[in-house]
Parts: C-alpha cells; structure tokens; sequence
C-alpha cells in the first residue's frame, strides 16, 4: 500500500544562486534573462559586501584579499529548466561579456543563448564563453521569468532579490560601511593575475614584482600591467616572472 501522498516528489535541498564553480565539466548553456548588475565585491566574516561600479572600497576588510570585480547575471540554465541567479567574478568572463554587449551584431544579452565551456579544477580551470544563434526566449522562460522575478539591485545591500524592497533607510545605511572612489569595472591586475594563473604561474608576489618593475623603468603600474597584458610581450613576460619567482635578485628582462 503506498502511504505517499498523491504525486509526492522528494524535494532536495536547492537554491536559486549558481556558482561558477558548479558549472559542469563540458558545455553549459544558458539565457540571460535580463540586465545584469556590476561592481566590486568584498568579503567579511564569510559575508559578501556588493558595491555599485563607481564605489569601489580604498580598501578591503581583509588586507590579505582584494576586493574583486563581479558580475550578477539572472539565467535560465537549460540543464535544470530553471532560473538562477548566477556571480561571475573572472575577468575573462566578464570581458568576453563586455565585447558581446559592445558588438552590434549580439549586443542585449537576452535575444541569444550563451555556451560556457568548462575544463579543468581548481587553479586550472578554463573557461571559454561564446554566443549562439540569436532567437526568442521560450514560452516556458517567459512563465517562469513572471513567476520568479527577481530584483538583482538588492545584492548591493544584502538583500534577498527575490523579496527586497528599497528603502532610502537600508540605501543610506550603506554609505558608512567604507570609504568609495570612482573605478572600472574591472581591474586590469585581476586579470593579469587570472593569466597567469591560467598559465599555472604562482601570483602571491606578482604586486611585488610590479612596484620593482615601476622603479626599473620609472613608469607607472598602469603602464607596466597594460604592457604585460599584450598579447605579443606576455609569453615574454611570463618567462621574466617566473625567473624573477625563482631568482629575485635576477635583472628583469621585460
């Protein structure tokens, strides 16, 4: 005799954030759903701070971590027909989302599915994004779009998207948390640091290296980053790097 109850489905324990980091091994795909949030992220007590693009913290609450950049995009991921919410903090990804959303031919996020290909673990994971085809969200994203909107804007004050209501009282309150400054989007060091990484160099002292390498050269750190970033000196840059990593006292080639 079945005693369950009429239909009854086991339901596990889910949630509706997505993490790189639970991206399958393979293609992903997903749809956007609408506009994504950015900023700066920060972390205290294992609890996320969100900051809009312009107000990025002088400093993080944790002098051994960086504050990062972060992407904040709703999606209908394809595998489990369902919505979720989906943080990006690699600055690959949030570039190759910057030159889709900068191309005329893509452009809105929301008219084409996106395949993120994952390989690897760990430190040596790769990520390669890339559009498809551009056609119309389906009727059944369209339904559960309606039925779980979601409210990315509350991330910046640890709200929860799906039930926050802005109040210039909870917005006030987050002036005093940190002192901002302007800056981008993204932070070329991070990115120089993720290619490295990519490339499975060790970064704990590459901020050392760049502070040494302004003084060789009498140049700026700006400067010296952007350079390492081109394509045609980072393979050199790289070998410099890990001979300086292994002989400090070396002369820096680069």
């Amino acid at each position: 005799m079945d005693f369950l109850p009429e239909n009854y489905e086991y339901a596990s324990k889910s949630t509706s954030y997505w993490k790189m980091k639970d991206m399958l091994q393979g293609d992903n795909r997903f749809r956007i759903v609408q506009k994504p949030i950015a900023g700066w992220i920060d972390w205290k007590d294992n609890k996320p701070f969100r900051y809009p693009p312009k107000n990025k913290p002088l400093k993080p609450f944790d002098p051994e971590k960086e504050v990062k950049s972060f992407w904040s995009v709703y999606v209908w991921d394809y595998a489990r027909k369902d919505l979720f919410i989906l943080e990006i903090t690699q600055a690959s990804i949030i570039k190759s989302l910057i030159n889709l959303a900068k191309d005329e031919e893509w452009g809105d996020f929301t008219n084409y599915d996106l395949k993120l290909k994952k390989e690897g673990s760990g430190q040596q994971t790769k990520y390669l994004l890339s559009p498809l085809p551009p056609k119309p969200l389906s009727d059944e994203i369209k339904a559960a779009l309606k039925a779980k909107p979601a409210n990315l804007e509350a991330l910046y004050y640890n709200g929860d998207p799906w039930t926050w209501v802005p109040s210039n009282e909870i917005i006030d309150s987050r002036a005093n948390e940190a002192p901002f400054q302007a800056s981008s989007a993204i932070s070329p060091l991070e990115e120089l640091k993720e290619s490295l990484e990519l490339e499975k160099v060790p970064t704990a002292r590459l901020e050392e290296w760049i502070k040494l390498r302004c003084q060789t050269k009498n140049d700026t750190p700006e400067n010296v980053i952007k350079a390492c970033l081109e394509k045609a000196l980072f393979p050199k840059f790289i070998k410099s790097f890990a001979k300086w990593l292994s002989e400090p006292a070396e002369a820096m080639a680069v």
